[in-house]
């Protein structure tokens, strides 16, 4: 057992005795119920650096009943609820801080962001408003227990850093709103207080994109880069706009790049691969994503798409099963496993997965010709002449020729 977890069940074994004494023995005492409180309360903090939240969250429960008036219990509370992505729960615990602790604005500024968690845009920018407005103006600083801190460090913010935050939030709470002009001049404002920060820099890119200012996006995550190499969300948005240059980025920087890649980077360096046609760097990619989120329909359907091109129709045939096996439902993989099944000369089995497929898309003339080649093959003439004629009105040119032979006519 690691000394972490042995901590942890340590406090927990600590809590259930002080529960259970609390039971029998009720705290007269004022100031016994504080030092009660406080316990409580410190041990959820231990809990919450150590990755217990929801435990954590007990332990502050606890630790409100001996003593419901602290508003730092509230915020710590939150911030777990925040760790398990329960938004409303930590809204709510939010409130309870600031209701005792009106000026408290950490919780204010966590507030703001639950509400942009819960989609509540407009309610978001009003809270960041009064924010920006007073400018920071508390002068006491809060330590503020963020999710993306999971081992449970305390990151200490400054003024500075949460008026960055500020901009931040509203400018996307005002892109999630489409008034991305706006939004621009916000995280102008968040990149330029924050010193350039990477992931300021990725959405402020992220929203350029959309604005369709290509060319800055591509600036932004750039120096998304410059300032944190292992940004892979820099590098997967890069892809999208410039493959060339995320490729050259990648060579360049391979010893850099120290995390394990997300699978979302590995699918972007997939569809790269297999858009220039080297399809078995594409299959690398696609596998190396396929075994950190092993039923993503879409790379399963890609990397077969990928086997059948290199040759390797079995595995393609099998991946294509499983990808309608996955989704129930899917034209494209009925059209690829038609096609593959057509190559490895079963016709009969293409011809049912084309039926599924032309009774969704009823003109693709290139479905209807393989189909009219396919019943050619099983000796049904008759059906395999109407397919063929419906693909040469719809344009399909290599129709012609076996229209002549099959058809006589």
């Amino acid at each position: 057992m690691s000394s972490t977890n042995y901590i942890a069940l340590c406090i927990l074994a600590f809590l259930r005795l002080t529960s259970a004494s609390a039971q029998t023995n009720p705290v007269q005492n004022r100031k016994q119920s504080l030092e009660i409180a406080n316990k409580f309360y410190q041990s959820g903090l231990q809990l919450q650096r150590t990755g217990y939240f929801i435990e954590s969250t007990s332990a502050f429960d606890s630790s409100l009943r001996y003593n419901p008036q602290v508003a730092d219990v509230y915020f710590s509370q939150g911030s777990s609820y925040e760790a398990t992505d329960d938004f409303a729960r930590a809204l709510y615990a939010y409130e309870k801080a600031i209701n005792l602790q009106p000026g408290f604005e950490g919780a204010l500024f966590r507030r703001a962001v639950c509400l942009y968690k819960l989609n509540l845009h407009e309610d978001c920018i009003e809270q960041l408003n009064g924010l920006i407005a007073s400018n920071g103006s508390s002068e006491e600083t809060k330590a503020i227990f963020y999710r993306y801190s999971p081992s449970g460090d305390v990151n200490i913010t400054t003024d500075n850093q949460l008026n960055a935050e500020y901009y931040l939030y509203r400018g996307l709470a005002l892109a999630a709103l489409k008034r991305e002009q706006e939004a621009i001049e916000d995280l102008d404002s968040a990149v330029s207080i924050s010193g350039g920060a990477s992931d300021y820099l990725v959405n402020r890119g992220l929203t350029l994109q959309k604005l369709g200012r290509e060319s800055q996006a591509i600036a932004d995550y750039e120096a998304a880069l410059v300032k944190n190499p292992d940004n892979q969300t820099a590098l997967i948005n890069l892809f999208t706009l410039d493959a060339v240059r995320a490729r050259k980025y990648l060579k360049e920087n391979e010893n850099i790049i120290t995390g394990i890649m997300v699978p979302e980077l590995l699918a972007q360096m997939a569809f790269d691969a297999h858009n220039r046609e080297q399809y078995d760097e594409a299959i690398n990619h696609y596998s190396k994503a396929l075994e950190l989120v092993p039923s993503d329909p879409d790379w399963l359907m890609n990397r077969a798409i990928c086997y059948g091109k290199v040759g390797l129709l079995e595995k393609a045939e099998d991946e294509l099963l499983r990808v309608v096996s996955l989704s129930g439902f899917s034209e494209k993989a009925y059209l690829h496993l038609a096609n593959i099944l057509f190559l490895e000369e079963k016709y009969e089995d293409a011809i049912s997965f084309y039926n599924l497929y032309l009774a969704i898309d009823i003109n693709y003339g290139t479905a209807y010709f393989n189909r009219g080649i396919a019943l050619s093959k099983t000796g049904e003439t008759d059906e395999a002449c109407k397919d063929l004629l419906k693909a040469s009105r719809l344009g399909v040119k290599e129709a012609i020729k076996p229209i002549e032979s099959i058809c006589g006519n």
